[in-house]
């Protein structure tokens, strides 16, 4: 999935589960979505995107917790932001991250991805 004009793209859906285990076997029997469980984690590709199920946090309900989109140019994304005055904080690698209440509800996280 892209985003017009930046390039954006969606890489991961991540979603809060009560068993990681049983959430696997429920896309791969159902849906016949097979995952690779990893690090605590199932990963389940749905073309170039992924489902990320993982144990969720005391507190917090099971359910979509956030995304993870890929921009080609993220400093001019960046730019764009600050310019718009768009509240997001920055990890030392470079990743972006907004906070649901900017976002409608869905941290979103934003990585710089490789330009085609």
């Amino acid at each position: 999935m892209s985003g017009k004009g930046w390039g954006i793209r969606l890489d991961e859906v991540q979603v809060a589960v009560d068993s990681v285990t049983e959430a696997a076997q429920t896309f791969d029997q159902n849906l016949e979505l097979p995952g690779r469980i990893e690090a605590g984690a199932a990963r389940v590709p749905i073309g170039a995107t992924e489902i990320v199920l993982s144990a969720g946090a005391e507190g917090v309900r099971p359910g979509m917790t956030g995304l993870v989109l890929g921009a080609p140019d993220l400093e001019a994304l960046v730019a764009r932001l600050e310019a718009d005055g768009v509240a997001f904080e920055r990890d030392a690698d470079g990743t972006v991250r907004l906070d649901g209440s900017v976002a409608n509800g869905a941290p979103l996280e934003i990585r710089a991805t490789p330009k085609t």
